[in-house]
C-alpha cells in the first residue's frame, strides 16, 4: 500500500509537469525535487507511524516525478547530442542505484535513522547543488494545437510506450523477479547477484549511448522493446540455469537501459521545441503508469495461472506493439513499391 502511494503520487505530479516547466525553470523544479526528498526522509527520523509514512511517501513519488522529467528537459536542452546528454544522467542515477542500497544497508547494520540521515544530507546537497545548473527560461507557451494529443504524435507514441516498457520491467525486476528465480531453487546470494546483472547491463547500454550515440532510434528503439519483452517470457524457462537466466537478465537490463534514455530525448525530438517538456512528461507519465499496471496484472494472472505463466504472458504482451509495428512498416512500404 505504502509502495503504492508513492507511485500514484509520481503519476500525479506528472499529469501537472508540462504546466510546472512553462511557469518554472526547470533547475528550480530539480532544487524543489531534492527538498522534496529531503522532507520525506527527515519525516522519517522523526516518526515511524503510519501517517508519516503516508505523507513520505507522498513526498519521495513527487519529488521523483519532478527530478526526473526536469533533469531530462534540462539536458536535451543543452548542446549536442540529446539522447548523449540524458544517457549520462541516467548512468549516473544508475549508479546511485547500485552505491544507495549499499551504503544504506551498512549503515542500517548501526541504525536505520543513520541511513535516513545520510538521505537527508545528500538531498540537501543536491538541493544546493541545482543552483549551479545553467539558467533555462520556462518553456513558451505551446503551440497551436494540431488536434492530435502529445503521447499519440509520430515519434512521441513509440517514446511512450518504450517508457511502459522500461516501468514494467523496472517494477517487475523489484518484485516477482526474484520470485521466479527463488521458485526455481537458486539461494539468495546467487538470486542477488542475477538481480545486480539487471543493473550493470543498464550501466552499459547507458555508457554505449554516451560513446556512440545511435542515429536510428525508432528502429532502436523496437528492437529493445523486442528485446525486452521476448527477454522477460524466456526469465521463466531459463530461470533453473544460472548461466542463462544471468545472459538474459543483462540482456533485459541493457534494452530497458537504452529505452530509459533514447525514450525522451526521442519524443523530445519529434515535437516543436516549446513542447519538449510536454513530450518527455509524457513518456515519463506512461513508466509511472506500467510502473504500477504492470505487477498488478501480473498478481491478477495469479488468479488464473501460476506466476511464471502470468509472467512470460505479461513480457509477450509488452513485446507486441514492437512486432505489431515492424509488420505495418514492412505492408507500408509493399505498397510503397507496388504503386
Amino acid at each position: 500500500m505504502l509502495t503504492a502511494v508513492s507511485g500514484i503520487a509520481q503519476f500525479s505530479f506528472r499529469l501537472g509537469l508540462p504546466w510546472l516547466l512553462r511557469r518554472y525553470p526547470d533547475r528550480a523544479l530539480i532544487g524543489i525535487a531534492a527538498a522534496m526528498l529531503a522532507c520525506s526522509y527527515l519525516l522519517l527520523v522523526g516518526s515511524q507511524a503510519l501517517a508519516v509514512f503516508l505523507v513520505a511517501q507522498l513526498l519521495q513519488g513527487g519529488g521523483r516525478a519532478l527530478f526526473w522529467t526536469a533533469s531530462q528537459t534540462h539536458a536535451v536542452r543543452g548542446p549536442g547530442s540529446a539522447v548523449r546528454a540524458v544517457a549520462s544522467v541516467q548512468v549516473l542515477g544508475h549508479m546511485g542505484n547500485v552505491a544507495g542500497p549499499i551504503i544504506a544497508g551498512t549503515l542500517a547494520s548501526i541504525s536505520l535513522e543513520a541511513a535516513l540521515a545520510v538521505g537527508v544530507a545528500v538531498s540537501l546537497v543536491s538541493a544546493a547543488a541545482s543552483l549551479g545548473l545553467r539558467t533555462l527560461a520556462p518553456y513558451a507557451a505551446r503551440p497551436a494545437s494540431t488536434g492530435t494529443r502529445i503521447w499519440r504524435r509520430p515519434g512521441v507514441d513509440v517514446a511512450c510506450w518504450a517508457g511502459f516498457t522500461c516501468g514494467g520491467w523496472t517494477a517487475l525486476v523489484g518484485s516477482y523477479v526474484p520470485v521466479i528465480l527463488q521458485g526455481a531453487g537458486l539461494p539468495p546470494q546467487v538470486v542477488g547477484g542475477l538481480m545486480a546483472l539487471a543493473e550493470i547491463g543498464a550501466v552499459a547500454a547507458g555508457l554505449m549511448l554516451i560513446r556512440f550515440p545511435m542515429t536510428s532510434a525508432p528502429r532502436v528503439i523496437a528492437a529493445a522493446i523486442a528485446v525486452l519483452g521476448l527477454g522477460m517470457s524466456a526469465l521463466p524457462l531459463a530461470s533453473g540455469f544460472v548461466p542463462l537466466a544471468g545472459l538474459v537478465i543483462a540482456l533485459c537490463g541493457a534494452s530497458a537501459g537504452l529505452l530509459v534514455s533514447m525514450g525522451p530525448a526521442f519524443a523530445a525530438q519529434s515535437v516543436d521545441p516549446a513542447e519538449q517538456g510536454d513530450a518527455i512528461a509524457a513518456v515519463g507519465t506512461f513508466r509511472s503508469a506500467g510502473l504500477f499496471l504492470t505487477p498488478a496484472i501480473v498478481a491478477a494472472g495469479i488468479a488464473v495461472v501460476t506466476v511464471r505463466v502470468s509472467f512470460a504472458a505479461v513480457g509477450l504482451a509488452l513485446a507486441a506493439p514492437a512486432g505489431v509495428g515492424f509488420l505495418r512498416r514492412r505492408v507500408a512500404a509493399t505498397r510503397a513499391s507496388v504503386s
